[in-house]
């Protein structure tokens, strides 16, 4: 556990030096790829930013838009596993999505994206899938990131262990515990790998939405969903 700590702060030291980062961010981000998408290794983390294009996602009480955010952290995530040698494949890595020329509505545009990015996933071999959100509620007083899980491979054991390391890392008051998704996430729904999906926090409230808006909180974000991918995988890319 000690030899993973001293390699997450390293990776975070080199992370927030951006003369180090500059050639590293020419070179990582590519287009996301397509079917038939293979890397000859154990296991592949697949970071998907939720939301996207025309779907926004949720809006923030201060009207911060969810895909956005989602996107940034994704990003910050995608850095660090790259500096600890995991290797990574974004589902997205802009704001902006290609739709095919059929897909005439909102809906249609979304559903056709769900499924690239579902085929994307079942193309990689050994795929451990993590799917970036933020929460959303009517009132403000709900706070505390939380954590779902798909139902194949190690999905459920994999979010306890993000959703305890979330809590240490974000809010130690936060009570959530990790529950199964339900089954109108068509990304969990059909792919057919460990996956989870992390409500990193909620827009409604007014202080994770403050926290939202600073660079370190989604770095702290991004770091602590790192350090439990590592932690939980034993700091090694095997299975």
């Amino acid at each position: 556990m000690k030899s993973l700590l001293r390699k997450s702060k390293y990776c975070l030291a080199v992370l927030l030096s951006p003369l180090l980062l500059i050639p590293f961010l020419q070179g990582r981000y590519v287009a996301p790829v397509q079917s038939g998408f293979v890397i000859d290794a154990k296991r592949v983390l697949v970071i998907d930013p939720g939301h996207g294009g025309e779907d926004g996602g949720a809006i923030s009480i201060s009207g911060a838009i969810e895909s956005e955010i989602n996107l940034d952290i994704s990003k910050r995530l995608d850095l660090i596993m790259g500096l600890c040698g995991v290797p990574v494949v974004m589902t997205r890595e802009t704001s902006e999505l290609v739709y095919p020329e059929d897909a005439k509505t909102v809906k249609a545009r979304k559903n056709s994206d769900m499924q690239r990015r579902a085929e994307l996933v079942n193309s990689i071999k050994n795929p451990v899938l993590i799917s970036i959100h933020q929460n959303n509620y009517p009132g403000k007083q709900p706070f505390g990131a939380q954590v779902f899980y798909g139902r194949k491979g190690d999905s459920r054991e994999l979010a306890v262990y993000i959703q305890n390391t979330l809590i240490r890392a974000l809010n130690s008051k936060n009570k959530r515990t990790a529950e199964e998704v339900s089954d109108n996430i068509h990304l969990m729904k059909n792919t057919d790998c460990t996956s989870v999906l992390i409500e990193c926090a909620f827009l409604s409230n007014p202080t994770e939405d403050a926290l939202l808006k600073t660079s370190e909180y989604r770095l702290r974000i991004s770091w602590a969903i790192a350090s439990a991918y590592l932690g939980f995988y034993g700091g090694k890319n095997e299975s």
